[in-house]
């Protein structure tokens, strides 16, 4: 279960919760005015997520489960990511 603190504690204990991170393979979930705004996860756990998104985003983008801004958020900033993203939906529907 994800450890959940403020912008103002992660800032003060920013060492200790990369400790966790990697310690206890985790993410913490930094909130500010209580809303969630950021993930501090392990390298580990960071290659896992983008693996599975890989994996698992353009079978759901064609199959219309998910908007690519809510999978692939940075696909959408530069024209290499777009291309990138266009090259993984059309390898997934031939």
């Amino acid at each position: 279960m994800p450890k959940t603190v403020s912008a103002n504690e992660a800032k003060n204990r920013l060492g200790s919760l990369f400790g966790y991170v990697n310690d206890q393979d985790d993410e913490v979930i930094v909130e500010i005015h209580g809303k969630a705004k950021a993930v501090i996860m392990s390298i580990s756990a960071s290659k896992r997520f983008r693996t599975y998104a890989r994996k698992n985003a353009a079978p759901m983008l064609w199959n219309g489960c998910v908007s690519y801004t809510t999978v692939l958020p940075r696909a959408t900033k530069t024209s290499v990511n777009r291309q990138r993203l266009r090259s993984l939906i059309a390898s997934h529907t031939s």
